[in-house]
């Protein structure tokens, strides 16, 4: 299974009553696969890489903060499911899961030069 997303974020009313505001756009690509073995056991993986830009500024005399700020994401899954029949009614599913994820947000340099 391949995914693919798209997110656009406006400012919340709580950063309008404060003279704010930022947007976020982001793109996303993920995929997942599941792979069945004998005896009940089963692996599902998933990958999935983001990409964000992001603007922030305020209303006050301060201006744009940051401009098309980059930062990626990325996050690689497994888990592993073992299923055991207890007797006709019932079954035991026990399992193990491992996540791995980072974000890059890079440096950050503002609009009047601080990092």
């Amino acid at each position: 299974m391949l995914a693919v997303a798209t997110r656009n974020d406006e400012t919340s009313d709580i950063l309008r009553i404060m003279q704010q505001s930022h947007t976020t756009k982001g793109f996303g690509i993920g995929g997942t696969a599941t792979v069945y073995m004998k005896g009940g056991t089963y692996v599902d993986t998933q990958l999935q890489f983001n990409q964000v830009s992001a603007d922030f500024e305020f209303g006050n005399s301060i201006g744009t903060v940051l401009d098309d700020h980059e930062s990626t994401a990325m996050l690689i899954s497994a888990e592993v499911v073992r299923r055991y029949a207890i007797n006709g009614e019932y079954t035991l599913l026990y399992s193990g899961q491992l996540n791995w994820g980072c974000v890059d947000g890079g440096n950050a340099t503002t609009t009047r030069g601080n990092q």
